[in-house]
């Protein structure tokens, strides 16, 4: 009899193909792990961010996914099981800090769970089925509460025609582009008026402004800003128009401040000097809501911690670990808000490295909360984790810290003051043709700010900020100017439009309820003192 003929070898096709890790049914719930809790951050922040916030701390996550599937599978011989171990630990990661006082009965738990799955020699499908259900579900609630809530915000509309409705066209022959100044716009959140900081702080002389005019700006001794909140304030004066004229719609119900990211993001000011040959330069700062969107190039470090990265990072077990290697457990958050802003005020003094025009926008959250900046710049050291709330909001967080509101900006103004002077000194030395410089606080500090109670609020405190202009003719400018007439005034010089001046007004809004504006420019000139005696007992065991 003869041998049967050998069949030919069959290859399988492409779609049956199966890697040891990711065969059928599919290892996904390790990169689902995080998705639930990460987006659930979002959620609870309706209206101030969006999924993208996301992006980052999921990219780190998985990073950190991969190697600990690897390690996981090569302890236990069987991915699967490795799998639902690392789907634990990633999903107790993110659950730190909602465990709170049971972390340690959580992590004790995972562990023997882990311990466990590694020396489970089963097949695990039915674990890998079961876990990429449940992760899967998981996410679809919150997915689903913010599209309904999406569609429930009775959010303000931008005005379709935003970007073109205020005229902003050159009435003489454009400049040569050669000859055109650098534009640097210095926002430093919470600055204060001179007269603010002496009446409410005792600072007699912040350092700032005296230098300031020493140098030849003009500082406006009047000036207001035209809202009480750093969104508000910032779209405000990039659109250099009030609220109203930007936006349809103002529901003062709504919280959703993602409009006002719009206008920012997308402003009147960067389209009208990208049209006119300048080069958009940032350095974007904590604040999610008042970065540009269309920079050509982003500077300062190399990556920049948001508000809720901070919050992130405290949902976590590092600064806990961090602690338990004797490192101070809030020192870790602090030294990345440092080291951001202590690059940016590194990079400054060097100035403008493009030879052509550029508008330069620099954001900087400080001498705002929180206060980790001493007087000399060294480290002020802090028990409270990173808040970046102000006023009544981060009275009632940081009286369990016994920090005192005065002594931490009081300490952070005479640093950063110091180092601003620092970088004008540099931009100024290092420009090829005279710069112009706006050097702004967005509003002022809140040292008396009661947010759900404007009558009790110090209104001139709140309102009072630092304005200061090195711009071709300080005689365009006036005592009282707001910062929606800043770049009306610059423009004019620049281009040479003939942008009308606007009326300056203040209005003031609480923070749950940023749209529901109270014009307070006629208390203002009136003094803007709180109108009850009573302010510090209104918040009662709350206030500073």
């Amino acid at each position: 009899m003869s041998p049967a003929a050998p069949q030919p070898p069959t290859s399988k096709p492409w779609w049956a193909w199966r890697h040891p890790l990711f065969g059928r049914p599919p290892l996904l719930h390790p990169f689902l792990a995080p998705l639930p809790s990460l987006l659930s951050y979002t959620h609870d922040n309706h209206g101030m961010a969006t999924w993208r916030l996301a992006l980052f701390p999921l990219a780190l996550t998985w990073l950190a996914t991969i190697p600990l599937l690897l390690l996981l599978s090569g302890l236990s011989r069987n991915p699967r099981t490795a799998a639902v171990a690392t789907t634990l630990i990633v999903v107790a990661f993110h659950a730190h800090g909602d465990a709170g006082k049971h972390a340690p009965w959580m992590w004790g738990i995972v562990s023997v769970a882990t311990l466990g799955l590694i020396l489970y020699r089963g097949a695990g499908d039915a674990l890998t089925i079961f876990a990429n259900l449940l992760l899967g579900i998981g996410v679809l609630p919150t997915l689903w509460t913010t599209i309904a809530d999406d569609r429930a915000d009775p959010a303000p509309h931008v005005r379709p025609g935003y970007l073109t409705s205020l005229d902003l066209a050159a009435t003489v022959p454009p400049p040569n582009r050669a000859t055109l100044p650098d534009i640097w716009y210095f926002v430093l959140d919470g600055y204060g008026r001179e007269d603010v900081l002496e009446s409410d702080f005792g600072v007699t002389n912040s350092g700032l402004a005296d230098d300031l005019r020493a140098r030849g700006f003009y500082v406006a001794t009047g000036a207001r800003s035209n809202y009480a909140q750093t969104a508000l304030s910032i779209a405000s004066s990039f659109n250099m128009a009030p609220l109203p004229e930007l936006l349809d719609d103002l529901a003062v119900d709504s919280e959703n401040r993602l409009p006002l990211q719009r206008l920012i993001a997308d402003n009147r000011l960067t389209r009208r000097l990208r049209q006119a040959g300048y080069r958009i330069v940032q350095y974007p700062g904590e604040y999610s809501m008042t970065r540009l969107a269309d920079a050509d190039e982003n500077r300062g470090a190399w990556f920049t911690f948001n508000e809720y990265d901070y919050v992130l990072l405290g949902h976590t077990p590092i600064l806990t670990v961090a602690s338990a290697l004797g490192f101070p457990q809030q020192r870790l958050s602090h030294a990345v808000r440092r080291h951001a802003i202590e690059t940016v005020l590194d990079d400054l003094p060097q100035g403008d490295r493009d030879p052509g025009p550029t508008f330069v926008y620099v954001h900087i959250v400080a001498p705002h909360p929180p206060f980790v900046f001493a007087e000399d710049g060294r480290y002020r050291r802090s028990r409270s984790r990173m808040f970046f709330g102000d006023g009544s909001t981060w009275w009632k967080y940081a009286k369990k810290y016994k920090e005192s509101y005065e002594e931490g900006y009081r300490a952070q103004l005479t640093y950063i003051s110091r180092r601003m002077t620092e970088a004008v000194d540099g931009i100024l030395a290092t420009s090829d043709r005279p710069p112009v410089i706006l050097i702004q606080g967005d509003h002022g500090p809140g040292s008396h700010l009661v947010w759900a109670e404007p009558d009790q609020t110090d209104m001139h405190e709140r309102m009072g900020i630092l304005s200061a202009y090195l711009v071709p003719d300080p005689s365009a400018l006036w005592p009282t100017i707001t910062p929606v007439n800043s770049f009306r005034v610059v423009l004019n010089q620049v281009l040479g439009t003939e942008i009308p001046r606007a009326e300056d007004r203040s209005w003031f809004s609480g923070f749950s309820t940023p749209y529901d504006l109270r014009d307070e420019t006629a208390r203002l000139a009136a003094g803007g003192r709180p109108i009850a005696a009573e302010a510090a007992e209104a918040e009662g065991e709350e206030g500073p």
